[in-house]
């Protein structure tokens, strides 16, 4: 190590790095336990932060430097006398010592190195100051459920890896009175994602692999819209929302069934509307690939890697990933949304499928350590869970996330690898929240401050976690008082008063007095894309129902050939979706259009052939010779899940399934063959439909 002077700071390779003195004990008892405190360099101030410890009438130390990051450097040369404390930092130019007096609970003196002598002054830490500080935090919670209509939270502080703050307010189940309480489950949404990265941090602590190679080199089926992107994708493209992607997000919503793997062969389909590393762009299935990532160099599935690697060395028992297991256990929150001025239960949403964007659930106590761990540099209790370089990369700046916030207490947000980074108050921050069907929850860091804060809700799209974060932060970091709370309740209240006078204008773009080109039963039938799957239209009753992931839309007539979705009070999610139905050059519905992801094009699903056109059973009936009118034959056979034509002297042309008992010709556009069926269900003859006309074929019996 080299200890060097460079500016206001000390230099110990590449981190600032102090041993401050520790005074005898006095009164108040010895210097065992934390200080914090800081040497006055000229211009400026260095925090530094010291543990004693004594074993056998012998202390030991460390100093945390929380300005550069730098975690528990060992002290030594420690000798306590009844007024006065000295620390050597061993191996260091320039002898860097400090030499304090005792008066209480503080400590000042000289540091000296080489030829400086600079003063510092140091405190004796408490939990229970910051507790103090916390008082009446219990009846400001309470009263912002109240006001921000949300049926229960829980709150938790962690600061120089204590938890000094950890309380539930409120109903997890409000028609039972059942309370929050630290235990209690939630559903922490992207969140999760941090437990992602961290899990591949410690792959590449262990050489296992790189965040800057190539990913098609540990996952060479994957593949992308962009063959440019496709080749050089990187594992760290992939989690900083960096790859040209927009969410896309409904392609997996609600289709607990796709894996990992079923949704890496569906990329290529996904449009991208921006170029490959020039825009952040939040996107939930790039997670799900870096966990698949995670699962295959791990050899197990991404879940099981975040358990054994995360969730078992930091005892997370109460955390599970599926809402599934999170409804077994004894004590897990309701989910629930905002109708007005009512809270209504909302059904558990499975997303199993995208575990690694947001599926854990948690409680409060679990995520407390899991906070710990960050502001820890990487440790729990004596054991280095990731090496602190990855984890500073994980809190470090990697993409601009764009836009300027509105509050001059903030700085512009960047993206770092599963987290959000910032400025607060002139404090560096780093956080993730989570928002998922129900759930809304906020996991804030302040790394250099040691200092974690953890909300959870139980209510779908409330920003309460990061007001209630604001309010927590200022408290322990002793910030200027600022009403966040009250500014958010009149923000709140207007913005609910805006959006109800949004939802009477919603009919102003409506063309009244059209009609649907075509009778209803016309547009029943089943639509697919490659990428985001199955679309289906049935008759019901006197009008149409859509089925998409599973969810049931009831359909009306908007205007032309665009219909609206109807409310579906079980599932919402379609509610005033539009599809545009299109017409083909044959007079028929050939395909829906439909914003899946309002920043590309509306996803296009073609009409599917009927199902029974691909049924070898069904297709035997068409098998067999026909003869043309005027002469000359033709013969139709079966090859497997498809029937062939052969006309004498040309090729054998394959035929593609399509619907009423119609194919068309691979190999000739235009071209279509129809079968004419018996009422016993016989063929009677097939017509052969060309662009210069129309020729019959009866069977030969």
């Amino acid at each position: 190590m080299k200890l060097r002077l460079h500016g206001m700071a000390v230099l110990v390779a590449g981190l600032l790095v102090l041993g401050p003195a520790i005074a005898a004990a006095q009164a108040g008892g010895g210097p065992e336990g934390r200080w914090d405190g800081a040497v006055r360099l000229p211009g400026a101030e260095l925090r530094v932060e010291v543990t004693l410890t004594a074993v056998d009438g012998q202390h030991r130390g460390t100093v945390s430097i929380p300005q550069q990051n730098a975690q528990d450097l060992p002290l030594t040369g420690v000798r306590v006398a009844s007024d006065s404390v000295i620390f050597t930092i061993a191996g260091v130019p320039g002898d860097p010592t400090f030499l304090g007096v005792l008066a209480g609970d503080s400590i000042t003196g000289t540091f000296r190195q080489a030829a400086l002598n600079a003063p510092f002054t140091l405190l004796r830490a408490s939990a229970a100051d910051v507790t103090a500080s916390l008082a009446a935090l219990d009846t400001i919670i309470e009263k912002a459920l109240a006001d921000f209509n949300v049926p229960g939270m829980a709150v938790g502080v962690v600061h120089r890896g204590e938890v000094v703050y950890a309380k539930g307010f409120g109903y997890r189940d409000v028609a039972s009175r059942l309370p929050v309480t630290p235990q209690t489950q939630f559903a922490i949404g992207s969140s999760t994602k941090a437990f992602t990265t961290f899990a591949l941090g410690q792959l590449a602590d262990r050489g296992v692999f790189d965040w800057d190679t190539p990913v098609r080199e540990y996952l060479p089926r994957l593949r992308l819209w962009d063959p440019n992107a496709t080749t050089l994708l990187t594992a760290r493209d992939m989690v900083t929302h960096r790859t040209g992607l927009p969410r896309h997000d409904l392609a997996w919503y609600n289709r607990s069934d796709l894996t990992g793997a079923d949704l890496l062969e569906r990329l290529p389909y996904f449009e991208p509307n921006e170029p490959f590393r020039q825009t952040w762009q939040y996107n939930n299935i790039m997670y799900v690939m870096a966990g698949h990532l995670l699962g295959t160099l791990a050899g197990t599935t991404w879940d099981e890697a975040v358990r054994r690697q995360v969730f078992q060395p930091l005892g997370m028992t109460n955390s599970n990933f599926s809402v599934v297991d999170m409804q077994r256990a004894p004590d897990h929150a309701l989910p629930y949304r905002e109708s007005g001025d009512t809270l209504v239960r909302m059904q558990f949403r499975n997303i199993d499928n995208v575990g690694p964007a947001g599926s854990i659930n948690s409680s409060l106590e679990d995520m407390l350590k899991w906070a710990a761990v960050h502001v820890n540099m990487g440790r729990h209790n004596d054991t280095a869970l990731v090496r602190p370089a990855t984890l500073r990369d994980m809190h470090t700046p990697h993409v601009v996330m764009g836009g300027l916030p509105a509050e001059a207490e903030l700085s512009p947000a960047s993206y770092g690898l599963g987290w959000m980074i910032q400025t607060y108050r002139g404090r560096y921050r780093v956080q993730h929240g989570g928002n998922i069907d129900g759930f809304s929850a906020l996991v804030t860091l302040f790394p250099r401050d040691q200092l974690a804060i953890v909300a959870l809700t139980n209510r779908n799209a409330t920003g309460l976690p990061g007001t209630v974060t604001n309010h927590v932060a200022d408290r322990v970091l002793d910030l200027p008082h600022r009403d966040w709370l009250g500014e958010a309740h009149t923000q709140y209240v207007a913005a609910r008063a805006a959006s109800a006078a949004a939802q009477e204008r919603l009919d102003e773009d409506r063309r009244t007095g059209t009609q649907p080109a075509y009778p209803l039963a016309e547009y029943a039938g089943t639509y697919t894309h490659p990428g985001y799957g199955t679309l289906s239209v049935r008759r019901d009753g006197g009008g149409l129902v859509m089925t998409f992931n599973g969810i049931e839309t009831p359909l009306e007539h908007w205007h032309y050939e665009v219909f609206s979705g109807l409310e579906n009070p079980a599932d919402p999610t379609f509610h005033r979706a539009k599809l545009q139905f299109e017409g083909d050059l044959r007079g028929r519905v050939g395909a829906v259009r439909m914003s899946m992801e309002g920043t590309v094009p509306p996803i296009r699903f073609g009409r599917e052939p009927d199902a029974q056109l691909s049924d070898p059973a069904y297709l035997q009936r068409f098998a067999g010779r026909y003869m043309l009118e005027g002469g000359g034959s033709l013969l139709i056979a079966v090859q497997g899940d498809r029937i062939t034509m052969e006309l004498p002297g040309q090729p054998l042309y394959a035929l593609v399934p399509d619907r009423n008992n119609e194919f068309t010709l691979e190999a000739a556009s235009g071209y279509v063959l129809r079968f004419v069926m018996d009422d016993d269900g016989s063929v009677a003859e097939a017509r052969l439909i060309q662009p210069n006309g129309v020729f019959v074929a009866r069977p030969v019996r």
